[in-house]
């Protein structure tokens, strides 16, 4: 069996779009040392001088501090280019859920109603599950630590898909394909969770026609979506939107 790893963001609601999306890329273990991780180190070092920087989106736009090298026209462009070809090039699969936790309010008016976080984590789980069962493999999940506390309740709800299973796949298909769940640190420099921080955003805006930040990656996310069977199950496996 080969061994796949899971990175996984957030993009949270805002005053700007009311929308929360949990997503983020599935990258062979082989593929992800040898190719993706090179790749990455060899960026920040051209555009930042070190390997050391923690790439995030918001920040990199932003331009300022460490990242005001993006000021530099041609330095921008070099790095908004080589995240194109990142996605374009290296057998990346992206998976998310997008939710509007308002409308759930509203459809659901219940004081017990699950948090959207955990909501949306169920689904990319089942179809993280199916991905490796459909390719003979083996996952790991990766999440960028919050707390002490919100990081044991997600294990927790992890553990507990793991001996129930999903609405669609049960208990022994996850106890099958899926191993480890972790919370590296954003100091651990974790490359995968970098490349994860620029799919969420993105996501959540595509699912309702917003306007995307400029350079745009969206095209070439879009064209590493999980499509599950077909093309016409993106929307089911690759970006699912919620309710």
């Amino acid at each position: 069996m080969k061994e796949y790893y899971l990175f996984l963001d957030e993009s949270k609601p805002n005053k700007e779009v009311e929308h929360f999306c949990l997503g983020g890329c599935i990258i062979e273990k082989e593929n992800y040392i040898k190719n993706v991780m090179p790749y990455i180190k060899n960026l920040k070092i051209n555009i930042f001088e070190t390997s050391d920087i923690i790439l995030h989106e918001t920040e990199i736009r932003r331009a300022k501090g460490q990242y005001s090298v993006m000021r530099d026209k041609q330095k921008r462009e070099k790095f908004w280019n080589a995240m194109k070809k990142l996605f374009d090039k290296y057998d990346i699969t992206v998976l998310s859920s997008i939710i509007t936790p308002n409308k759930c309010k509203n459809i659901y008016n219940s004081k017990y109603l699950n948090d959207e976080y955990f909501i949306c984590l169920q689904i990319i789980l089942e179809n993280f599950t199916y991905f490796l069962e459909t390719h003979n493999g083996k996952g790991s999940i990766y999440l960028e630590s919050r707390n002490s506390t919100e990081d044991n309740k997600v294990q927790n709800h992890f553990f507990n898909l793991m001996s129930n299973g999903t609405l669609f796949l049960n208990k022994n298909a996850l106890q099958a394909h899926l191993t480890t769940i972790s919370f590296p640190l954003k100091q651990d420099n974790n490359i995968g969770l970098q490349i994860a921080d620029f799919i969420p955003n993105v996501l959540k805006k595509k699912a309702f026609n917003l306007k995307q930040k400029t350079p745009s990656i969206q095209g070439n996310i879009l064209n590493c979506l999980y499509t599950g069977d077909s093309e016409e199950a993106k929307q089911r496996f690759g970006m699912k939107i919620i309710p």
